[in-house]
């Protein structure tokens, strides 16, 4: 490989991690992984959050004169894709450095959704292939336009570890032969619109042994709808409310336990899009409803989840002033020894705390819990009827039911 195009991969490599880090976290992303038995690159960047790994290989490739890409340089890549998958699931674990400088064990057997991608940064040819499915060990394929489109688009990894699972689906293996006029972020939209499904598209197709899809225009005309616009509003309210929660979590410095601060970043972070909506409108709605009220007011709501399979209850607080973080701290013990009495299905409880009053510079307070059934006994039982005795807490509950919409209405 010449300078000219080592140079290139590594910007190429660069810039997919700046953007990938800005929607994933860099807590998750790591880029240039090695192998420690041979201190060989495994990848290009490989992205982990719980139980979804997302393996990247970053090509930046020349137009041919026939507006398509060498296939000898596109095969390497997708070659390097499935080595890097045979690899990793080799080990049981693995210390890796993330983007942001922490040494992380990342537990290979417990991933159990694994993607692989190859991303041709640079330029975008005229002919493409979405997917190759030669292999048991299928490889997505991302143009430089589309990759961008889709990271910015899907910015949880739940969210585009679901959309990757569904194309896998449509093309692995499918009898059926494609070809679809305009580009993934196309397909992607026809997702979207289905209700994050290609069952209308399976059913179009079924029993075909060619299709032609002319899905042109899908894009263009959905960022500029009516749709696009109300699902950007609602998200900009919720969604990234909750995202600055888990920033909050993350930047509270001298954790006593970084590998219990690092698990609840990691469940928060696993949520979709929709689900964080949810949780930011639950947490802020509280906090503005004590904005009026008197000084020294006190608002307690929790927020039981399912996330990856694993039940989690939220516990959020509201009480005092900056400087009484150690009260609102053992207040979140207490609430969650209570929680897990009056839910015992909610073995996991994550607690966050603040201030009653909005301020520009917030205090918060974070507290994680787990009491699986082998953990929970008779003095727990106990010290939970005792705290409900003499504070009240979680004795007088009243439930809200909210229904969330990827596109609201109003």
């Amino acid at each position: 490989m010449s300078k000219d195009n080592a140079k290139k991969g590594k910007d190429a490599e660069a810039v997919l991690n700046k953007v990938a880090s800005l929607s994933y976290s860099p807590i998750f992303c790591f880029a240039n992984p090695e192998n420690p038995k041979d201190n060989k690159e495994i990848c290009d960047l490989l992205i982990v959050c719980g139980n979804t790994a997302l393996i990247w290989q970053v090509k930046s490739l020349k137009k041919k004169d026939s507006g398509t890409f060498k296939k000898a340089e596109v095969d390497k890549a997708i070659r390097q894709a499935r080595g890097a998958r045979k690899t990793l699931i080799s080990f049981n674990e693995l210390e890796l450095t993330s983007i942001d400088g922490e040494k992380v064990k990342i537990e290979i057997q417990k991933i159990t959704r694994w993607h692989q991608v190859a991303a041709f940064i640079g330029v975008d040819p005229d002919f493409f292939s979405f997917y190759d499915d030669l292999n048991d060990v299928g490889v997505h394929l991302f143009t430089d336009d589309f990759t961008f489109k889709i990271i910015s688009y899907l910015d949880t990894l739940n969210d585009l570890s679901d959309y990757l699972e569904a194309k896998e689906k449509l093309f692995h293996g499918n009898k059926t032969r494609f070809t679809i006029i305009g580009g993934e972020e196309n397909l992607l939209v026809q997702y979207l619109k289905s209700a994050r499904s290609f069952n209308s598209l399976e059913k179009q197709i079924k029993g075909s042994t060619m299709a032609m899809l002319d899905l042109e225009g899908m894009w263009d005309d959905f960022i500029k709808s009516d749709q696009f616009k109300s699902k950007l509003l609602a998200d900009k309210r919720g969604a990234a409310g909750w995202d600055s929660l888990i920033r909050a979590v993350a930047e509270i410095p001298d954790s006593k336990d970084r590998e219990m601060q690092r698990r609840a970043i990691e469940i928060m972070s696993s949520h979709s899009r929709m689900e964080r909506r949810a949780l930011g409108d639950a947490y802020y709605e509280g906090w503005v409803s004590l904005q009026e009220k008197p000084k020294g007011m006190t608002l307690r709501r929790i927020s039981p989840t399912t996330v990856n399979s694993e039940n989690v209850m939220y516990i959020f607080l509201w009480q005092g002033e900056n400087n009484d973080n150690d009260i609102r701290l053992k207040v979140l013990q207490l609430l969650a020894i209570v929680a897990r009495k009056e839910f015992p299905e909610y073995k996991t409880i994550i607690g966050i705390g603040a201030q009653q009053y909005l301020k520009q510079k917030t205090s918060y307070d974070f507290m994680m819990a787990e009491f699986p059934d082998d953990v929970w006994n008779d003095d727990f039982e106990k010290r939970a009827v005792e705290i409900q005795k003499d504070l009240g807490f979680l004795t007088n509950l009243k439930s809200k039911r909210t229904r969330t919409h990827e596109f609201p209405t109003h």
